[in-house]
Formats: C-alpha cells, sequence, structure tokens
C-alpha cells in the first residue's frame, strides 16, 4: 500500500508540474515584450512619416496574443483628419510594411452606405460588422491619399449580421434586398452578407443564411 501510495503521489507532482509549466508558457505568450513594443512604434512613426500627411500620428503599440493577425506586434495610428484609427506593421509574408488605412477607411464607407438599409430591414439586430482583408489597400495598390472608394475596386467585403431570434421565413427574402440595395444602389461588385442567430445569447449553429454575388 506504502509503495502504491508513493507512485501515486509520484504522479500527481509530476501532473502537478507539467500543468504548471503550461500555465506558465500560456501567460508567457500572453505577456507581451517592451522591446518589440518599442521597435513597432519606431518602425511605425518611420512609416507614417514616409506614407502619410502630417494628420496621421502614432499612439500607441498592439500586441496580438490570440494569434488573429499575420503579425505580432504593430504599432497604433490615428488620422485626425478623418477620425480614423489603424495599423502599422511589418508583414513576414511579404516582406514589408504594411498598414490597415484602406481597410479601415473602406469598412467605415461601407458601413455608412449599408448602415440605413442594415437596420430597416432588420430593426432588432445585436449587432453587424463589414470585414476586409488588413492589407486590401496593398492588394490593390490604393494610395491612403486615393479619393476612390470601395466602389471603384473589384473587393468582397463580408458584411455579417447577429439576429437575437431564430430565422424566419421572411428572412431569405430580407436578405435579397439587402444584396439588391447593395448591387443596384450602391454599385457593389462583390458582397457576402450572413445572418447569424441567437436565443438568449447562445448562438443558433444551425441557423445560418449566407448568399454573395
Amino acid at each position: 500500500m506504502k509503495t502504491l501510495a508513493k507512485w501515486v503521489v509520484s504522479i500527481a507532482a509530476i501532473v502537478a508540474i507539467i500543468l504548471g509549466f503550461i500555465v506558465f508558457s500560456f501567460l508567457y505568450e500572453m505577456k507581451s515584450s517592451p522591446k518589440e513594443e518599442e521597435k513597432a512604434i519606431s518602425e511605425g512613426k518611420q512609416y507614417i512619416k514616409n506614407n502619410f500627411n502630417q494628420h496621421v500620428s502614432i499612439t500607441g503599440s498592439f500586441y496580438d496574443n490570440m494569434g488573429n493577425f499575420n503579425f505580432d506586434y504593430a504599432a497604433k495610428a490615428h488620422d485626425k483628419q478623418n477620425d480614423l484609427n489603424f495599423l502599422v506593421y511589418y508583414n513576414a509574408e511579404t516582406a514589408q510594411m504594411e498598414d490597415t488605412y484602406i481597410a479601415e477607411k473602406w469598412t467605415k464607407e461601407t458601413k455608412d452606405d449599408l448602415s440605413s438599409v442594415v437596420h430597416k430591414t432588420f430593426p432588432k439586430i445585436d449587432e453587424w460588422s463589414v470585414y476586409y482583408d488588413d492589407n486590401v489597400g496593398f492588394i490593390y495598390n490604393v494610395s491612403p491619399s486615393s479619393k476612390k472608394t470601395y466602389i471603384d475596386y473589384d473587393v468582397k467585403p463580408i458584411i455579417n449580421i447577429k439576429i437575437p431570434r431564430k430565422v424566419s421565413d421572411k428572412d431569405p427574402e430580407k436578405l435579397e434586398t439587402l444584396l439588391s440595395y447593395a448591387k443596384e444602389t450602391l454599385g457593389m461588385k462583390h458582397a457576402t452578407f450572413v445572418l447569424e442567430y441567437s436565443k438568449k445569447g447562445v448562438p443558433l449553429e444551425d441557423e445560418i443564411l449566407r448568399k454573395e454575388f
């Protein structure tokens, strides 16, 4: 019995050490590096100086500890003239400095253009969002000072609308109304609309409507 007890204690100790190491590693990964933050800010300031006017300034740093972006560190920037926040970062895949300015600008423009019809078509929603690739400005070679909008390019944003109820029989028709407005009234070339439903805050994963053009 004593031998068995020793084995149990030993195994428990090993498990505790392993779990402790996992927790420590996770917390370590979640913590940002001051040195990398300073580097991101320094590179961001130089980038802003070379590519933007005096209305844009660096406001801080951003650390992606969840792996949502294609970078770990970025500089946060603000355009006072257009009241726009965006990120400046080094993209290892393209080996160059990039920014999310056009993505943020087009997101704002698209939301402004669709806001009235979205809320008219679906009066009760939790939230809705517009998504463009972060480096869409580089993909289409769009200058930050360009007067052109998302309408002028062959882009395909994702418009996601969260609705706090079950799907209804009329929703497909309502979704067609949104697509028709985006395509015929706004002149959008492409778009993906997604309706997500939930009940008491719990997503109804089997009830999702999606349509694109």
